[in-house]
């Protein structure tokens, strides 16, 4: 299955229950995505206040027992992703902090 990818999905509330339905696939990298969203009128007041919330929200998952051992070993990837309406405004992989 090299270079193929498969993304599965698994609502946090079921990781925090012990419960995710996970199908294991060869790969060397995990995934933990934070999504944020702010209306455009919003956007330049609270950008900053909701990306720096979103890194600590993040880094709380992947700190997580749980999700050291559904990693097996792979390189876990933290990737924030913010939007200011429709648009992507930012976007980082937070995998080395």
């Amino acid at each position: 299955m090299s270079g193929d990818l498969c993304i599965r999905a698994t609502p946090l509330t079921d990781c925090k229950k012990g419960r995710p339905n996970l199908t294991h696939y060869q790969s060397k990298h995990s995934y933990i995505l934070e999504i944020k969203y702010l209306p455009k009128k919003d956007f330049e007041t609270k950008a900053a206040q909701q990306w720096q919330e979103a890194v600590t929200q993040i880094e709380g998952y992947a700190s997580a027992p749980r999700v050291e051992a559904l990693r097996q070993g792979t390189e876990l990837h933290k990737i924030v992703m913010q939007f200011c309406g429709w648009e992507l405004a930012r976007m980082e992989d937070l995998w080395w902090k």
